[in-house]
């Protein structure tokens, strides 16, 4: 991507966050930043990007592994 063009910069760095948060794998980190650099999802999209990952529990969530006060 060009790092000249805003769209792709931006891209680029929420990208960079959801892969942080697991919300995307690394296997489409390019094909996200190609759809959203360009406008291309909508929101049915970005639902199914991110719905099961989002709902899926984060292993270190867990509220009752840290009982200690």
């Amino acid at each position: 991507m060009s790092q000249n063009n805003p769209n792709d910069i931006l891209a680029e760095q929420i990208a960079s966050k959801l892969l942080e948060e697991g919300l995307i794998d690394k296997s489409s980190e390019k094909k996200f930043i190609k759809g959203i650099s360009q406008g291309a999802y909508k929101e049915a999209d970005w639902k199914t990007l991110l719905e099961e990952v989002i709902n899926k529990p984060k292993p270190d969530s867990d509220e009752t592994k840290n009982t200690e006060n």
